[in-house]
């Protein structure tokens, strides 16, 4: 009996100090802060810009990193997924290269990342405020970098919020960039759903058969908790990822972010992953917003040029219902390119091709 209680002793006194390590490892790795550009001799670069701050945005402090060798380059605001899922950390791990040719700004959306506030009134989760927002942000970045205009780039839900945007503020912007881009939305579902039904079937997945079966497709029914999780099977077949892990594409880029402290991360993880936050969370509200678009009948034309960048095998912002809306959509240039090695993710599954396009297509040929 002593020979046991002394090894519960000494376990307990091992599972203590693995905490603390961990807990000191993660303090290392989240300092809260942004790392300076430096030159081969380790001094600071002039005139490039590492800045964390939060500005008045829709009534609210609204947090902006903004990240660029040279501040006399072009500026690129990105909009981040969910809604209410944070990408800057996936952004900065796997995009970081932009930087070197862009001014490159990482917002948080209101009720996102570290623009997640408890006071934020719900009634301000709409399309329409967001669009206010991103324009605020776009002012605030054209009068500090004193730019007549700037890129926008839009993932999943940002497609949505940057399309609708540039539609209403086109003398904004250079030009419109849309990757894991957003369609008709209730054909995009309906897709998804067979999708889903097939592979657990497939599968022999009784639990998930039961489960789809039961829901009876992904349209025409409230947007509650059965409705995600029974999504998040369209999700476990591949349609995220394609050849790369949760862990490579968004754990592992959250976890080592250097600009995110431990409760910000904490928040990323839980409002990019757990259903009930996503349903508690106040961005919930805009969900009803994003099933019932069809921008085939709302956003017809962009004055910009528009460039897609979409991922061959996503099905949750479907490839092929991409390219039927890009083929409708009418632009003073437009520009469809498909990577083949990604679903709902091009700019952290092939990251390289993905800045290389951005760099070598988009900046040179619009910039002027």
């Amino acid at each position: 009996m002593n020979l046991f209680k002394k090894a519960l002793k000494v376990t307990g006194i091992i599972l203590v100090v693995l905490l603390i390590g961990l807990f000191i490892f993660l303090l290392t790795i989240s300092p809260g802060s942004t790392p300076v550009f430096k030159d081969e001799q380790g001094d600071s670069i002039k005139n490039s810009i590492a800045e964390m701050k939060h500005i008045p945005i829709g009534g609210i402090e609204q947090f902006v990193l903004i990240r660029g060798k040279n501040i006399a380059n072009p500026v690129l605001l990105v909009l981040h997924g969910g809604p209410g899922a944070t990408e800057t950390p996936m952004f900065r791990k796997h995009n970081s290269d932009l930087e070197e040719h862009y001014t490159v700004v990482y917002w948080d959306q209101r009720g996102s990342g570290k623009s997640i506030i408890s006071d934020i009134p719900i009634s301000t989760f709409t399309l329409d405020r967001f669009i206010e927002d991103t324009n605020e942000v776009t002012k605030y970045l054209k009068k500090r970098f004193k730019k007549d205009k700037i890129f926008l780039l839009g993932h999943s839900w940002g497609s949505l919020l940057g399309i609708s945007t540039v539609y209403k503020y086109p003398n904004d912007y250079h030009a419109y960039i849309g990757t894991g881009q957003i369609g008709n939305v209730d054909k995009n579902e309906q897709v998804a759903y067979r999708f889903a039904l097939k592979k657990v079937t497939e599968d022999q997945d009784t639990i998930a058969i039961n489960r789809l079966k039961k829901i009876g497709g992904f349209t025409n029914r409230p947007i509650d908790i059965d409705l995600l999780k029974s999504r998040m099977y369209v999700s476990k077949y591949g349609s995220l990822y394609k050849e790369n892990s949760v862990l490579d594409v968004f754990v592992t880029p959250i976890l080592y972010n250097k600009e995110y402290t431990i409760s910000d991360k904490y928040n990323a993880i839980t409002n990019g992953t757990d259903i009930e936050a996503i349903i508690q969370s106040p961005v919930f509200n805009l969900f009803e917003t994003v099933f019932k678009t069809d921008l085939t009948k709302t956003i017809e034309e962009l004055k910009v040029p528009v460039y897609f960048l979409q991922g061959k095998h996503d099905y949750l912002t479907n490839y092929d219902i991409a390219k039927e809306y890009f083929d409708v959509l009418k632009a003073p240039k437009k520009t469809f390119i498909t990577f083949h090695k990604s679903a709902h993710f091009p700019p952290f599954e092939e990251p390289k091709k993905f800045n290389d396009f951005l760099i070598n297509n988009v900046l040179i040929k619009n910039s002027k």
